[in-house]
């Protein structure tokens, strides 16, 4: 079953190909401290940390291109594709392309201010919003509990300061345009195609992210359901949670930038996955 699983990678040439392992992270201070040693037969003083700090890690692990990390305000759909495209801009060949690709990334319409207030001057005026509870008012089959209901959730999504999925849905809609303006799916076919092992995360599954890594020119190969021993790169997050629990960590930045070293510290160790690309690829990087 396992090798049924992942028998796509049997066809991957990586004297041809990129490979790459994907996964996330929660990086966060858990009750760290630091000791005062003092003389024998006296205890040591810990001080805790009161101060909690939580920072989201998407990383890339490369086998024979550079592997990439950056930190995420959260795992959504829209953000994902962010990370994926980032991910991709890492390793692209040609000069021009990245340079297409910054202006994919920093385009203005992908910035929450921009689609929010977009979105505002689509919003229905006071008069239609009016006549709309109105028309539910005087329907006598609308029971009055279904009423409360739908114009409780109807004002929400009028709220975009709370409605993020629409907020996220029209910034996904602005990505695939801009996508399609820059030809983006034209530049990334000139590159070289981008393997990326990850798990069965619902995102990882969505149509905006298939679509995206479509575009992107990057073959999505997914591991067998529950079985993240088989994602080397969850190694590397092991031993960098250990690494920050013994840290005093001083604040969000410092969280960040220990995780972000020591990630490409321990990346330079093939030893993550050779055992991997022994079991489950038939060519091997050239020596």
């Amino acid at each position: 079953m396992l090798v049924q699983n992942l028998k796509k990678t049997k066809n991957i040439d990586l004297n041809k190909e990129y490979l790459g392992f994907w996964d996330s992270s929660g990086g966060q201070n858990y009750k760290n401290s630091t000791r005062t040693l003092h003389a024998p037969k006296t205890k040591n003083i810990i001080i805790d940390n009161d101060k909690k700090f939580k920072k989201n890690f998407t990383g890339v692990l490369g086998v024979n291109c550079d592997s990439f990390i950056m930190t995420t305000p959260n795992t959504r759909s829209f953000q994902a594709g962010l990370i994926l495209t980032n991910a991709r801009k890492n390793i692209l060949d040609n000069p021009l392309a990245n340079k297409i690709f910054n202006e994919l990334l920093n385009n203005v319409n992908l910035s929450t201010k921009y689609v929010k207030d977009a979105l505002k001057e689509k919003r229905p005026d006071r008069k239609e919003i009016i006549e709309k509870i109105n028309k539910k008012v005087n329907d006598e089959t609308t029971p009055y509990d279904n009423f409360a209901k739908n114009c409780k959730n109807y004002f929400k999504r009028l709220d975009f300061e709370y409605n993020t999925d629409k907020v996220d849905e029209e910034k996904m809609k602005n990505f695939l345009k801009n996508c399609e303006e820059l030809k983006i799916r034209v530049l990334c076919q000139k590159e070289k195609r981008f393997n990326i092992i990850l798990d069965n995360y619902r995102v990882h599954h969505s149509a905006y992210f298939e679509q995206v890594s479509e575009i992107l020119n990057i073959n999505l190969i997914f591991l067998p359901s529950y079985s993240p021993d088989l994602n080397p790169i969850e190694d590397v997050w092991r031993i960098i949670k250990k690494y920050v629990s013994n840290k005093f960590i001083k604040s969000g930045k410092d969280i960040v930038n220990h995780y972000i070293s020591k990630f490409y510290e321990e990346v330079t160790n093939s030893s993550l996955y050779e055992n991997w690309l022994n079991e489950f690829t038939t060519i091997c990087l050239k020596s």
